[in-house]
């Protein structure tokens, strides 16, 4: 989760290992600073992803525009505030959970305390 900007990065490595075809890459001209301290990185290009979450029997989806970042990382992709607004998504930053509104009710997104430290 990244709620300072509207950056939403997928690491390059990521989008090899998800085998996604290079025809689907676009040239992108964004730079960046913050996301590793100090680094400033400028992004390989964008890709556009279908995200999704719920369960087959709840779910949402959307079609989100993601910066490829030429480094690998511990995540594999990062959202940010306008990508949760776009699944009205409400973060409980203690619980490391977020929660949105599903077709057949709230759908809950727990995070994991171990595997994130």
């Amino acid at each position: 989760m990244e709620v300072g900007s509207s950056l939403k990065l997928i690491c390059e490595d990521t989008v090899r290992k998800m085998g996604i075809d290079p025809s689907r890459l676009k040239p992108s001209n964004t730079t960046f600073k913050g996301v590793i301290l100090g680094v400033e990185a400028r992004c390989t290009g964008t890709v556009t992803l279908e995200v999704v979450f719920g369960s087959p029997n709840n779910f949402r989806s959307e079609d989100l525009i993601f910066d490829i970042a030429p480094f690998r990382s511990g995540y594999h992709a990062l959202l940010c505030r306008t990508a949760f607004a776009k699944f009205n998504v409400v973060l409980h930053y203690v619980y490391l959970k977020l929660k949105m509104p599903g077709p057949s009710g709230v759908i809950t997104i727990n995070g994991n305390r171990e595997r994130s430290l």
